[in-house]
């Protein structure tokens, strides 16, 4: 399973999300193994960017696990005063693991 999570930040932002989204993925990785990226819409609107942090192959069986060093990493950067509105998180599996 991919988790992939999406917010908005002020362009004026965009070094500082970058810097601090991937100190929060080192950790996640460090501690869980899986394999993440950062990314972004290529244009802004209204003034802010669309960034979007991708998981992938998260096990069913540590989803909790994940959710709870999710938490404990982002606390300890300052990427949630950088967001303006939610933080969104959706999770997505293989097509040929549905059928």
């Amino acid at each position: 399973m991919d988790c992939y999570i999406y917010y908005r930040v002020d362009v004026l932002h965009q070094q500082h999300v970058i810097t601090q989204a991937l100190a929060m993925q080192a950790q996640i990785t460090a501690r869980t193994g899986l394999v993440s990226a950062v990314k972004r819409r290529p244009s802004a609107a209204n003034g802010l960017h669309t960034w979007m942090e991708v998981y992938r192959d998260i096990p069913d069986d540590l989803v909790q696990d994940f959710e709870l060093q999710l938490q404990a990493a982002l606390a300890q950067t300052d990427l949630s005063k950088l967001i303006q509105g939610e933080r969104h998180c959706e999770y997505f599996v293989d097509a040929a693991t549905c059928a």
